[in-house]
């Protein structure tokens, strides 16, 4: 049972809050690196493993673009994406030559030591 007529004050709330504030947002300036970061690794490792025979998929181009908020991305094919599409799945007459999905896959484990690494560097840890 709680005793009345007692009380406990707790001093430094208020710098605890403004320090959780300021690490909050040292860890999305660093999570917003790695994912940039990552973004650009996948759109390179696409382009390096893009098959170049008539050269129409150069034409086409591989973009990549950062979510607004910096939380996430896409990378995908650029002007006439449709052509791309055939290139990586395949047709009834051209064997599938993937580059998005290796190179995201590829990717997949990198992420987390990027984050990892740019949290620590934001954090100076």
């Amino acid at each position: 049972m709680a005793r009345r007529g007692q009380a406990v004050r707790i001093e430094g709330l208020k710098e605890l809050r403004d320090a959780i504030g300021r690490i909050e947002g040292q860890v999305l300036r660093g999570i917003r690196r790695a994912v940039e970061q990552s973004v650009e690794a996948v759109q390179a490792d696409a382009e390096r493993r893009a098959p170049v025979r008539t050269g129409d998929l150069q034409q086409v181009g591989i973009g990549s673009q950062v979510d607004g908020d910096g939380l996430g991305g896409d990378v995908g094919f650029t002007g006439d994406g449709f052509y791309g599409h055939f290139v990586e799945f395949g047709t009834s007459h051209s064997p599938a030559q993937p580059m998005l999905g290796p190179a995201a896959e590829a990717e997949r484990a990198e992420l987390p030591r990027r984050m990892t690494r740019e949290i620590s560097r934001e954090l100076g840890a």
